[in-house]
């Protein structure tokens, strides 16, 4: 058997253990097998790919040689766990990543929603460190669980997984019904509501006539349709006789 090295320009191969006197050909019995090279690479911190051809009397077959140079490792765990969590509620966690590689790291990093991730791209070099952080924002109870990506420029990616679970926190209203009682012609009357907050965070709240984000944007889709446009007025849209409202938002710090 004969080894023909093409054109090689990163490793060599030494002839140590063969048994014939001509250099890139040996032999040996059928069935035994016999170790015959030693290849030799010359890396500099870069990927190589090449082929070792083999020929035979009969035949020729090719062996691979791949060798991988450097890499940028970040050393992001394996899951982030945010446990439960506030609903419509911001929470973050902040990790510090090293580059533990040999390599100066470029990266982008990607998640899903509700989830989210800052920086969503960088460069980081051999041994510095950066802080990621991770925010989890649910709209709705219940648990979520997705990946986070690193994709490096070499190709290559890495997973963690983010898993979070949000729930209601107690804030309520003292009453559940409010009873308006009847007035005169030109004068006013009122009732108070009172919020109580006995969760351990900040709530900011707003008024609103609808349950869900689903249901308001539909009903403003079903008004919009209503609307007439007029061609001599612009920016022509006019709002439909009955329709008379004020939404008001109240923040509290």
């Amino acid at each position: 058997m004969k080894g023909h090295e093409g054109k090689r320009y990163y490793y060599s191969i030494i002839e140590r253990y063969c048994n014939s006197p001509r250099k890139q050909q040996f032999f040996f019995c059928r069935g035994n097998g016999a170790k015959c090279i030693v290849l030799r690479l010359f890396l500099s911190l870069q990927d190589y790919f090449h082929e070792l051809i083999c020929i035979t009397e009969r035949e020729k077959f090719v062996v691979p040689i791949r060798a991988i140079g450097a890499r940028a490792i970040l050393d992001f765990p394996d899951q982030v766990n945010f446990s439960a969590c506030p609903v419509k509620y911001s929470t973050q966690k902040t990790l510090l990543v090293h580059n533990v590689g040999n390599r100066e790291a470029r990266y982008c990093i990607s998640t899903q929603s509700p989830f989210s991730v800052d920086p969503s791209a960088g460069t980081l070099g051999i041994g510095d460190a950066v802080q990621v952080t991770v925010d989890f924002h649910p709209q709705k109870t219940g648990d979520y669980s997705r990946p986070l990506t690193v994709h490096y420029d070499t190709g290559e990616d890495t997973h963690t997984s983010l898993h979070g679970a949000a729930e209601d926190v107690n804030i309520r209203l003292d009453r559940n019904s409010l009873e308006v009682e009847k007035t005169y012609l030109m004068l006013s009357n009122h009732r108070s509501v009172v919020i109580r907050n006995r969760s351990k965070i900040i709530a900011h709240f707003q008024w609103k006539a609808f349950l869900t984000q689903e249901e308001e944007h539909q009903e403003k889709l079903r008004f919009i349709g209503k609307i007439p446009f007029s061609k001599t007025h612009c920016p022509g849209v006019k709002l439909p006789y009955g329709l008379r409202g004020m939404l008001v938002v109240f923040w509290m710090v």
